[in-house]
């Protein structure tokens, strides 16, 4: 596991760290890690950055001294992609790619206070999403649920739009799709899809408006 927190780290364990990251092209302090941010990078995973600035764990709020810890952590030949600009995890955040999964984030949005992602074959998140705190998101039931004598399918991808507004507390589970534009309320489970312009809400969560947009 590697904390990079000022220029600490030793020469050859950094250099082993930057195996698992590619470039588009390298920019000063593209990653930058706060205190109690982690990065763990198994064998053959990849931590693709193009042209993005990555914080981990940084502070929501200022002026707050001591943060959770964050992590992020990549699986034996998992990959995480960047597309553009900036993203951030900030405090107490945590995003797992299991092995073999992918991971894609179009940048220049965040995940909130201890909020998790957890990948086990494909997630995928659109520019300017935001996610709030204590939310969860995975694409996997995570055990096989069995129905009569058939096994449920265990993994389906989910596909999360651009400028989505993912409210506190929310779950989304496998085989959901939320479009462009949509907002979901505070503390909704959402097991089905959901079209894009619209508001949704509640356990499970169903259409609450259409016909609707929001601004950071």
């Amino acid at each position: 596991m590697v904390n990079i927190n000022g220029f600490r780290m030793r020469k050859r364990r950094f250099y082993s760290f930057l195996i698992n990251i590619k470039f588009k092209t390298l920019r000063k302090r593209q990653i930058t890690v706060y205190k109690n941010g982690y990065i763990k990078t198994d064998f053959g995973s990849k931590l693709i950055l193009n042209d993005c600035f990555l914080f981990i764990n940084k502070c929501h709020f200022e002026n707050h001294y001591n943060p959770l810890p964050s992590l992020l952590w990549l699986e034996k030949n998992s990959s995480l992609t960047f597309c553009s600009d900036h993203f951030t995890l900030c405090e107490g955040s945590r995003i797992h790619v299991r092995k073999n999964a992918n991971l894609i984030i179009e940048g220049k949005g965040f995940i909130n206070t201890e909020t998790e992602i957890d990948c086990y074959e494909n997630i995928s998140i659109g520019k300017g999403t935001i996610i709030s705190s204590k939310c969860y998101i995975t694409d996997s039931d995570q055990h096989i649920v069995v129905e009569g004598s058939e096994d449920k399918v265990k993994t389906k991808p989910i596909k999360i739009g651009k400028n989505v507004w993912i409210g506190r507390n929310v779950i989304v589970l496998k085989g959901v799709e939320i479009g462009d534009n949509s907002i979901i309320g505070a503390g909704s489970v959402v097991t089905k899809s959901i079209p894009p312009n619209t508001m949704f809400a509640g356990n499970p969560a169903i259409q609450i408006k259409d016909n609707i947009s929001w601004k950071f």
